[in-house]
């Protein structure tokens, strides 16, 4: 049975103690677009661990099809990234085994960016994707087609995201305090605080140039506010005129909705989120038909030579 589908899907990658049940209202806004849902959310363990080590700092060790480096003191105690690669890969997956026409990814705070590091690597990196189908990525499909996916990538939502963190990890202490149960909180409390912040701020780096610097022209829509205590909107406004100048400004939409909390600006103001996505897309759509319709033009020179 088929389970290819015409609408196309939107990935929500959630935040540092999101739960699916948070994301409803989101699911339903691109419902009423047309669009269908992923939901993704990362462990806390994964992500606490994603602030030391992103896949540039891993890839060694998964390209040779072994476990990530665990239970050092340099990488943060029993932290592992390896939840959020298998959740990278699932989704990937998923969206294959969907055959969705298009898809856009919508990421919120930290949480979803560290997941979406991931997500970008095994798509954009197919000369190293291709190592990982067997023993150390158990995970369903071993053939997936990267070349049609990346095709079928067409924007990028940027919720409260991404947050500047530098060498400091007062930000994920403070995410952490939302986490549930109490022990569980108090563990990952415990691993962040002592990391080192040398390495912090070398992964931050990191983290930070790889989406100032990101190739991926595809649009993208940043939506954040002055008064986030987690994501600074000076640091992030930078980063907006970062892709600006590398992808054109035609492709780099924003929001500022100035007062509302971290991954609350739908809460506070559900009008203008709504109307600011719905537009956007729109224009992903009639960006990704305005392309197919080039590429169409050059087969037809192509076949006529």
């Amino acid at each position: 049975m088929s389970l290819k589908t015409t609408r196309p899907v939107a990935v929500l990658l959630g935040w540092l103690g999101c739960r699916p049940q948070s994301l409803r209202r989101y699911v339903q806004l691109y419902d009423s677009n047309g669009w269908d849902s992923i939901i993704r959310i990362a462990t806390p363990e994964s992500i606490v661990a994603a602030v030391l080590r992103g896949p540039s700092v891993e890839q060694s060790v998964v390209l040779q099809n072994q476990r990530p480096p665990r239970d050092t003191h340099e990488t943060g105690g029993e932290l592992s990234t390896k939840d959020m690669q298998r959740f990278a890969w699932e989704i990937l997956d998923e969206l294959q085994t969907r055959q969705c026409p298009r898809f856009v990814v919508h990421i919120f705070s930290n949480g979803g960016c560290f997941l979406w590091e991931w997500i970008r690597y095994f798509l954009f990196q197919q000369h190293r994707c291709q190592q990982l189908k067997q023993p150390h990525v158990a995970w369903n499909n071993s053939n997936i087609h990267i070349h049609n996916l990346q095709r079928r990538l067409v924007g990028r939502v940027f919720d409260s995201a991404p947050a500047h963190y530098a060498g400091a990890t007062g930000g994920i202490e403070a995410a952490l305090q939302h986490i549930t149960p109490l022990a569980e909180k108090s563990r990952l409390l415990g691993l962040a605080k002592n990391m080192n912040s040398s390495q912090v701020k070398v992964r931050h780096d990191e983290f930070w140039t790889n989406l100032c610097h990101d190739a991926i022209a595809v649009p993208e829509l940043y939506l954040y506010s002055e008064t986030d205590r987690l994501t600074a909107y000076g640091p992030l406004e930078k980063l907006i005129e970062q892709r600006k100048h590398i992808v054109g400004n035609e492709h780099v939409w924003t929001h500022n909705f100035l007062d509302s909390e971290h991954c609350c600006h739908l809460l506070k103001y559900p009008e203008k989120y709504e109307d600011t996505l719905g537009k956007f897309l729109v224009f992903c759509s009639s960006h990704v038909n305005e392309m197919d319709e080039e590429s169409n033009s050059e087969c037809d020179v192509i076949s006529k030579m």
